[in-house]
């Protein structure tokens, strides 16, 4: 690995050995609507609840279905149990739009 791929780290002297990955490009919304036929349903529903919610793939793929509140029947909100801020007792609430519903029974 060469040294101009390797991050310093302020805690430990410029000594830390992190591998700083190229950047990628965004691919555009309307190349994923070209490529949503073709993938299995579930995937589907995965590319379009990402679209529709902007949460990030990881909290997608951990959602269960106690995770969703169902009580409003307007909107529906999702609270991962695990996230970054869970261990200073923050919960995290992210909504999911009424266009979406008709893909959670499909993940």
């Amino acid at each position: 690995m060469s040294e101009e791929k390797l991050l310093s780290c302020p805690f430990c002297g410029g000594e830390g050995g992190a591998f700083d990955y190229p950047e990628r490009e965004a691919v555009l919304f309307d190349v994923v609507e070209k490529t949503l036929p073709f993938p299995l349903p579930v995937y589907q529903a995965f590319f379009r609840i990402l679209k529709m919610t902007g949460a990030r793939p990881s909290a997608i793929c951990k959602m269960r279905v106690g995770d969703i509140d169902k009580t409003e029947t307007d909107h529906w909100t999702f609270s991962p149990v695990n996230h970054k801020t869970a261990r200073h007792n923050k919960r995290r609430v992210m909504p999911l739009g009424v266009k979406s519903k008709p893909f959670y029974s499909r993940i």
